[in-house]
């Protein structure tokens, strides 16, 4: 159960993580405002229970439903899959990464030329990563 409750709570924290990046998203360049700072430090120490219990394996699921009834999706963390075409189609590290710092709703194509494919973006450096 420990490594169940591991993977729990590395998602928990992800998440946590985006809700302290939406702060900073709704926030001016200028800095934090007092009821965004008190957000913040809140956010934080939530995100610092979650590592805890990351750490030492124990404590309870927070969240286990995303956008209303939408199931975590933990197959890939918390079981053997044996399926090797399925197994070809998953996410690199890298490509989470990416989808974490583009995947915000805009579109990658700001500055986009002919011929509008997604393999010739260079930039945000879309080609580059995709080599």
């Amino acid at each position: 159960m420990a490594q169940n409750i591991r993977v729990q709570k590395t998602f928990e924290a992800l998440f946590a993580l985006e809700d302290i990046r939406e702060i900073f998203r709704g926030t001016l360049p200028t800095g934090l405002s007092e009821t965004e700072e008190q957000e913040f430090q809140k956010k934080v120490l939530d995100l610092k229970e979650i590592i805890n219990e990351l750490e030492s394996g124990k404590g309870n699921p927070k969240v286990t439903r995303l956008a209303g009834n939408l199931p975590i999706r933990d197959r890939e963390e918390s079981f053997i899959n044996i399926q090797p075409i399925q197994a070809a189609g998953r996410l690199t590290v890298e490509a989470r990464k990416a989808l974490i710092a583009y995947g915000d709703g805009y579109s990658t194509c700001d500055s986009c030329k002919k011929p509008f494919r997604l393999d010739k973006i260079t930039k945000p450096g879309i080609a580059d990563f995709l080599r």
